[in-house]
């Protein structure tokens, strides 16, 4: 009996060393870097192939979804890369592209027979009527060309209120409409541009596509924050399974004041502690991190921890819904929590704009209220103008067809010196 308790003991102790035994066996970046120099020495395809089996193997033991640099490394497909907002937001430059073209060629030709009327309606200005259609228009083709929006804007508002006074209802509301789609379209292609450009959205994306970034885009999403960059880039470490940088990390806790940094900091040793198998260490910097900060994320390391220490009032599955989509949760480890720096807003884009067309209108009011208007007065020489008398008796077919033609040509020109 004795014999047989001294067995069951000595299975139950070994078993428990099973479970207790560090879940890595090695870091990811070693393991790229493994791939990466035997792919520069030109080690055979075995070797290669055991690499990327390697890298594969580690990714599964790490709070890691997606490790892109094994297809850039082997030029081969061998994680499935899903497509990101970034791509989506690209395709959304493609549709406001002839939405603006076309928007901008109704006001040129709108804003043109505006200002030209405007000015021919002066009283007692003589020869200065020309100089001021010369100027406002010779603005305006500056603006174009050097596409300087806020100025052309400006103009746009400033030759609206011209083009209301003249009291053509039509012309007016269709002027105002596809004026407010040019500075949508201007304001939305900013906005994307900027996103997408943006090294702060790349890190965003490119974290919650694979939940780790590289230390270049980490230096330039944070740039101006020294601290942030090394909290994050420790993260990252962590995240790959380099578990040597416990002194690093509790270094930085020391001098850290805000209480999201620590946060981040204390769940990054919790993550340690718990993949190197002392619960009870991982459990107390879990709990350390949830009072500096609560976060969804911790919260769901520290009960994954009391789960692990056989605590069987855990309910995981609420844990997880309340996480949301991290696709690293359904591994059953601990995840790591990213800093994330402070991303481009649609208002901080939108508002200069929104200034500029509010000071065109206002000065395009100020102008109409000193200028003396005899309505109605033009020279006859000016409706030999192509588009003039179409302007005139208020016919907007014209205005409404040779933009379409002109954006048409304008997107069949890009196709073919694309092509």
């Amino acid at each position: 009996m004795k014999k047989r308790n001294f067995s069951l003991t000595l299975l139950l102790l070994l078993f428990s060393l099973f479970l207790l035994k560090p879940a890595f066996s090695s870091s990811l970046d070693g393991a790229l870097y493994k791939l990466e120099q035997d792919i520069k020495s030109g080690k055979s395809s075995a070797v290669i192939a055991e690499d990327i089996r390697c890298v594969l193997k580690v990714k599964k033991e790490l709070p890691v979804v997606r490790v892109p640099e094994l297809n850039y490394l082997t030029a081969k497909k061998i994680e499935e890369i899903p497509s990101t907002k970034l791509l989506f937001l690209m395709k959304i430059l493609r549709i406001l592209q002839p939405l603006k073209v076309y928007s901008l060629c109704v006001l040129l030709i709108l804003a043109f027979f505006s200002v030209l009327f405007f000015f021919q309606q002066l009283k007692n200005f003589g020869y200065w009527k020309q100089i001021f259609v010369a100027v406002f228009l010779s603005l305006v083709v500056f603006s174009v060309w050097r596409e300087e929006f806020l100025i052309l804007i400006f103009l746009f508002g400033t030759f609206g209120v011209f083009l209301a006074s003249f009291k053509k209802k039509n012309f007016t509301y269709f002027y105002f409409g596809m004026f407010a789609l040019f500075v949508c379209c201007v304001t939305g292609e900013d906005f994307v541009q900027s996103l997408i450009t943006s090294p702060a959205e790349e890190f965003t994306v490119k974290v919650g596509r694979d939940w780790f970034a590289p230390d270049y885009l980490v230096e330039r999403a944070f740039d101006g924050f020294e601290e942030r960059v090394q909290i994050e880039k420790l993260t990252n470490r962590v995240s790959w399974g380099n578990y040597t940088v416990v002194a690093k990390l509790k270094k930085f806790l020391e001098k850290v004041g805000d209480s999201e940094e620590k946060m981040v900091l204390l769940n990054d040793l919790g993550v340690v502690s718990f993949m190197k198998g002392d619960f009870g260490k991982a459990k107390e910097f879990f709990s350390k991190a949830l009072k500096e900060k609560h976060n969804p994320i911790v919260e769901y390391n520290l009960f994954l921890t009391r789960s692990a220490l056989l605590d069987t009032s855990v309910d995981m599955k609420h844990l997880a819904d309340k996480i949301g989509n991290v696709p690293s949760i359904a591994k059953g480890i601990p995840i790591t929590v990213h800093l994330y720096p402070e991303r481009v807003s649609f208002v901080s884009v939108f508002f200069p704009y929104l200034v500029s067309l509010v000071l065109g209108i206002a000065f395009g009011a100020f102008v109409l209220r000193i200028s003396p208007i005899d309505y109605g007065y033009f020279k006859g020489d000016i409706l030999k103008v192509p588009g003039a008398v179409s302007f005139v008796n208020a016919e907007l077919e014209l205005f409404v067809v040779l933009p379409f033609f002109v954006t048409a040509l304008n997107l069949l020109l890009g196709v073919l010196m694309c092509s």
